[in-house]
């Protein structure tokens, strides 16, 4: 649960410098002793050099190890004195989780900081689901605020996705928090599952009563409902239900005429019916909203394909095949077409350079023998 950002916060440990304790010194501190061999220890090195500066070098205070070993387990949840580190702050402080959470607020919402210090906390006592919800809610925030469209996508992506699972693994918890629901509903709209996304607005405006987050919510509805009907309609398609499908996906029409996408499923839920006229139509449409759409061009040739336009077909094929570089598996219906069209030749052409591809490709080995059993036939 903790290790998608840990690489981004290596960085951070060039803050800290660390010192040996023997392990017969006396730290003071009830109920510790340390290891017989004593331990590595971490301060914040600007802590360090000030004290070093004031002449107190070999005066090191217990509360900057604790603050160097939060810091610590913040960066590397698997720190290798990670246990005796624990051991250390809970003798040295009982109250040490509400410690760390008053330390990560005074940081300011949305930095590294208040995420190494919430990240600690939660690594010491994974059942602290405030400080689960502050964490999972400080890494969103960051992820919009520092990473979103600045040229960090794969960071961005890392932070948001911990976030997210952070919050997910709240409400397995059961935990009923509107800002759970609130984070998450941004969330699932921004990675396009817009059922999901409109659950947790639903959701939020069941539990919460800040007006400002349910007007938001309310604005967010809004947007995602028919996204949801979409999502519900081409997944739908994409699971061979288009009966299903179909009527979701036909009522978005009228209200976005071009939206290319949502015609594209359309003229696929069309092509499974059989209906190719239909599906035709609307593949035709899609490539005058979205020019040379290869996707399209493929359905468009299977289309007339199955017609029986034989040369259409081939053309849309070849021009698929222009644009998106050699494909196995539209070299093989080109072959199909050729086959239709009476060109043998043409068709063996394209089915050897379709097995040249993809040598174990089932559908073009029962093509290529299918065509060569009407090339005996024709010689004999």
């Amino acid at each position: 649960m903790l290790s998608k950002i840990e690489a981004y916060l290596k960085d951070k440990t060039q803050e800290l410098s660390f010192l040996t304790i023997k392990g017969d010194a006396n730290l003071g501190i009830k109920g510790y002793s340390l290891p017989g061999e004593g331990l590595d220890v971490p301060v914040l090195t600007e802590e360090l050099a000030a004290s070093i500066k004031a002449g107190k070098g070999d005066e090191i205070k217990i509360t900057s190890i604790i603050k160097g070993m939060i810091f610590t387990l913040g960066i590397d949840s698997s720190f290798k004195y990670k246990e005796e580190y624990i051991k250390f702050l809970r003798a040295a402080n009982p109250s040490i989780e509400e410690y760390i959470f008053y330390q990560s607020t005074l940081f300011g919402q949305g930095t590294l900081e208040e995420i190494i210090f919430l990240k600690a906390l939660i690594t010491i006592n994974p059942s602290n689901n405030r400080g689960l919800l502050s964490y999972g809610i400080t890494l969103v925030n960051y992820g919009e605020g520092k990473l979103k469209d600045k040229g960090y996508e794969k960071q961005y992506r890392s932070f948001i996705s911990e976030g997210k699972n952070i919050l997910e693994e709240l409400l397995n918890r059961g935990v009923n928090e509107a800002l759970i629901y609130y984070n998450l509903a941004y969330i699932y709209k921004t990675q396009k599952k817009y059922v999901k996304a409109e659950l947790m607005a639903e959701r939020l405006l069941e539990v919460s009563d800040e007006e400002l987050l349910k007007d938001h919510m309310i604005l967010l509805l809004g947007e995602i409902k028919d996204l949801a009907l979409y999502e519900e309609g081409y997944e739908a398609i994409l699971s061979c239900e288009a009966q299903r499908g179909l009527p979701l996906l036909e009522g978005l029409l009228e209200q976005y005429p071009k939206w290319w996408n949502l015609r594209f499923f359309i003229g696929l839920g069309y092509r499974q019916l059989g209906d190719y006229d239909s599906a035709l139509e609307q593949f035709i449409e899609v490539l005058e909203l979205k020019h040379n759409q290869l996707d399209t061009l493929v359905e468009v040739g299977l289309c007339h394909a199955a017609l029986g336009n034989n040369m259409d077909a081939v053309d849309y094929f070849e021009l698929a095949l222009e644009l998106g570089g050699e494909n196995s598996e539209i070299l093989c219906n080109l072959a199909i077409a050729h086959i239709q069209a009476g060109d043998y030749q043409a068709a063996r052409e394209a089915i050897e350079k379709s097995l040249d591809l993809n040598s174990e490709d089932a559908i073009a080995k029962h093509v290529y023998d299918n065509l060569m059993a009407r090339i005996e036939a024709d010689n004999k």
